[in-house]
């Protein structure tokens, strides 16, 4: 071995360092980082058994905050909202140069993910004599996968901050219809 590797050194020299130069490379232009934030999501302040009009037909706190953040995520994941991310951030500038923003934004949302985080998957033990309020959706994860790391983070950052920036907006446009319906009641009432 010894012998044979004197007399081929220079083409296992070779071979090493192509394959070595190859690998390099690769890990250099296909790394990937992912990004994680979690926003928890807060309590109804109106309990689900005042709601209720009929047992059937009661949503679970669950299933109210997973519609919720579907709801949300339409908003913060349209073309538009992900275009001007995708400007504010100068993500992907090589293919804005050629292509679509639609189509680079489509691409973008194949990589964020959004996961509801239960209280059932943060304490097992405790899920099997919770009731179905106590294993509603206490949070979701949000996260983004990019080539640049502090890019991947700065892009959870503002994708939380829309997240945030649209809910708020639904509740004030929901309590100012709440504020406007009880108006409208004690106008007729008093008249």
């Amino acid at each position: 071995y010894v012998s044979v590797f004197r007399r081929k050194k220079f083409i296992f020299a070779g071979v090493f360092s192509t394959l070595f130069l190859i690998s390099f490379l690769y890990a250099l232009n296909w790394s990937k980082y992912r990004a994680f934030a979690t926003v928890e999501v807060a309590r109804p302040e109106i309990s689900l058994e005042a709601l209720e009009t009929t047992a059937s037909a009661a949503p679970s706190a669950e299933a109210l905050a997973d519609l919720k953040i579907s709801r949300l995520k339409q908003t913060v994941f349209s073309t538009a909202s992900l275009a001007e991310i995708i400007a504010k951030l100068d993500l992907y500038s090589a293919q804005r140069q050629g292509t679509p923003i639609a189509y680079i934004a489509q691409g973008m949302r194949n990589k964020i993910d959004v996961s509801l985080v239960s209280t059932s998957l943060a304490n097992p033990a405790s899920a099997q004599k919770a009731t179905a309020l106590q294993l509603s959706a206490i949070a979701f994860v949000i996260s983004f996968e990019y080539s640049d790391p502090l890019k991947a983070q700065k892009t959870v950052n503002e994708l939380v901050t829309r997240f945030l920036d649209q809910d708020l907006k639904e509740r004030r446009k929901t309590a100012q219809a709440t504020s406007d319906f009880l108006q409208a009641q004690i106008d007729i009432l008093e008249g």
